[in-house]
């Protein structure tokens, strides 16, 4: 006859072959959903090639050395985790990156002498190399100078007083386009003519201030300015302060009747 041994365990040691293997169910479990979010956030996303050329915005000859940086727009997953591309134009001015995921990118071009530029870019699923861009060197902007920034003015009431302001375009190539917006608290005593202009490069344009005191009421100092805006992108706008001393009549012109 075969006798068998009855394996008698106590609380203690079904508690601890429980926690066991809830511990190793948990362990392994958590084990196979790491490998397969892994799996979800690097997926072999297809690669292709893009590329372009830049040229110089005025003469359209090609720009050598633009040094030129691709930077994804969001986080593109990828199988190693792709983080930007850095290249350099050649002599005929292209470009070429060879292996981009598909995705969307900032391109930022950079060259010594020319104004940076960045754009937006999506790599679809095909090869893009022969997109386009024209940089602009920073002479070739258009750059306002207006004198003077600060006019003071002097007239009897009842009169009127002009005076003159300038407006410069230092820059090289394109023009600058100007207009002069409304003046502080909409004041009725001030007119400047003209309004708005396009200036050539190393041109000036001058603009006539009328100041009418025959539309204010009392003696005085009266302050204003007058915003002009333009196409400088670095200076798009431009305060001109004015201030005027509105004088009594003088006498020294009366006649008077001795009876």
């Amino acid at each position: 006859m075969v006798r068998y041994k009855l394996a008698i365990m106590n609380k203690t040691d079904i508690v601890k072959n429980l926690l066991t293997t809830i511990f190793l169910s948990l362990f392994l479990g958590i084990g196979c959903l790491k490998k397969q979010h892994h799996e979800i956030l690097k997926p072999r996303w297809p690669r292709y090639k893009f590329g372009g050329i830049v040229l110089d915005s005025i003469t359209k000859n090609p720009v050598n050395g633009c040094i030129i940086t691709v930077i994804p727009h969001e986080l593109v997953y990828s199988e190693d985790c792709f983080t930007g591309a850095v290249g350099t134009t050649d002599s005929c001015g292209t470009f070429l990156f060879p292996s981009l995921p598909v995705g969307d990118y900032w391109i930022n071009f950079e060259k010594e002498s020319y104004c940076p530029y960045a754009d937006r870019i999506m790599v679809y699923h095909r090869d893009s190399i022969n997109y386009r861009w024209a940089l602009l060197k920073m002479s070739d902007i258009p750059d306002i100078l207006v004198l003077p920034l600060s006019l003071n003015i002097s007239v009897e009431i009842g009169k009127t007083a002009n005076c003159i302001l300038y407006i410069y375009n230092q820059g090289d190539a394109l023009p600058l386009k100007w207009q002069i917006e409304e003046s502080s608290h909409n004041v009725n005593w001030l007119t400047a003519d003209p309004k708005s202009g396009s200036i050539p490069s190393r041109s000036h344009q001058s603009v006539n201030i009328k100041i009418d005191a025959s539309e204010i009421s009392e003696p005085g100092n009266y302050e204003t300015h007058l915003l002009i805006s333009s196409n400088d992108p670095d200076e798009p706008t431009q305060y001109v302060s004015i201030k005027v001393e509105v004088k009594k009549q003088s006498n020294k012109h009366r006649i008077y009747e001795i009876e």
